[in-house]
């Protein structure tokens, strides 16, 4: 029989073979949201998975973006939307510079939102060459805003050049083959449960096709330690046996695959775990 230390080193780190691949949808979208609750590897899921589509298709443009960041900025979202309606730079400029019109936008709720998924679906359907963006949403509650401003604003706006834009952009975000959303879930009942009430608002609130949203289970034990006899486990320290206990339990009750299981990766080196991370993928 195997001692503590024998079993836990020769499953850490796990060997990636084609059983523990994590299985991608195909065709992928042109728009692809990471989500769940906080702490369950949404950034580093989302960095390892532009690492591995730039590997395998070195002609794709892959665009990382939070849209906090400098490249969909809110001011710099709505600047670029009126400058496409108004046909001009400067007046543009002199708007979003004004006092009146920086206070109605900072005071209406939902519009710095609704303005950074429609410079999102300017850049998407007016991109040169294929490219994909993905979407490091920071929680579920983001995610959520997301697409709940564009279905508010569509009902308050109910004629003009905006209500069109609102719906072009709804027709986009809301169709599965231009845009999907991962959502990762963690080892633990609490995180399901929320991920849970993710997936039913995103589905029944916001009225997404469940077809677009696949589920993912990351930073899991179980995949380490899945070859070892029931003798072996017992020899395991109690913290460790209790939590892959809690993730049997999870996988069983819910029936999973273990194609979308996705181990948890040991190193201090982000670089490192990039490059672990993105050898998973498969499509």
């Amino acid at each position: 029989m195997k001692s503590v230390d024998t079993i836990i080193n020769s499953s850490l780190p796990l060997p990636i073979n084609s059983k523990f691949k994590v299985s991608l949808p195909s065709p992928l979208p042109k728009v692809l949201f990471v989500s769940g609750k906080g702490g369950v590897g949404k950034t580093l899921f989302t960095q390892s998975l532009g690492a591995f589509l730039r590997k395998e298709y070195p002609n794709l443009n892959i665009i990382l973006s939070n849209l906090e960041d400098s490249f969909f900025s809110p001011l710099l979202s709505v600047q670029e939307y009126l400058k496409l309606r108004l046909h001009s730079d400067k007046i543009a400029q002199w708007i979003t510079e004004s006092s009146f019109f920086n206070s109605i936008y900072q005071m209406t709720p939902g519009l710095q939102t609704v303005c950074c998924m429609g410079h999102l679906y300017f850049q998407a359907t007016h991109a040169l060459g294929p490219t994909i963006y993905l979407i490091d949403s920071p929680s579920s509650g983001h995610l959520l805003s997301l697409f709940e401003s564009i279905r508010i604003f569509t009902e308050i706006f109910q004629k003009g050049i905006l209500f069109d834009d609102l719906i072009k952009m709804k027709n986009f975000f809301w169709n599965s083959n231009e845009t999907q959303i991962f959502l990762l879930c963690g080892p633990h009942p609490i995180i399901y449960t929320e991920t849970q009430e993710l997936m039913a608002s995103l589905t029944q609130e916001q009225g997404l096709n469940s077809a677009a949203i696949f589920w993912y289970w990351n930073q899991f034990l179980t995949p380490h330690f899945s070859e070892l006899e029931e003798s072996e486990k017992k020899l395991l320290p109690p913290l460790l046996q209790q939590q892959l206990e809690t993730e049997y339990k999870m996988l069983e009750k819910k029936s999973l695959l273990l194609k979308r299981t996705i181990p948890l990766f040991f190193s201090s080196n982000p670089d490192t775990l990039i490059e672990d991370f993105s050898s998973c993928f498969t499509l």
